[in-house]
């Protein structure tokens, strides 16, 4: 059980450390902390999806909202279509009833 530890706190140190120098700082923050928890797994609670989100969460995430975006554009395509027919029923009608 003291290797079991050891090596997750290796794993979760060097994403700490990691972070740290990528970020060009020398403290180590608290969602340094929890961010390299996340990647290995292990949430705290209060920290869910808040802040940050490994890269595959944000593809996906992302890739949703553009399914979302096509699929709106495409229902407001079809709601301007509909407005557009309906006036020019509205001046066929008028043109008719001069």
């Amino acid at each position: 059980t003291r290797l079991c530890l050891e090596d997750y706190l290796k794993r979760v140190l060097r994403d700490v450390v990691v972070l740290v120098e990528h970020a060009d700082r020398f403290t180590c923050t608290v969602m340094d902390v929890v961010f390299a928890l996340k990647r290995n797994g292990q949430v705290l609670y209060g920290y869910g999806d808040v802040y940050p989100q490994t890269r595959g969460q944000r593809v996906t995430k992302l890739r949703n909202k553009i399914v979302l975006s096509n699929e709106e554009s495409e229902s407001i395509i079809t709601g301007s279509q509909q407005q557009q027919q309906q006036q020019q029923q509205q001046l066929l009608q008028d043109k008719e009833g001069e």
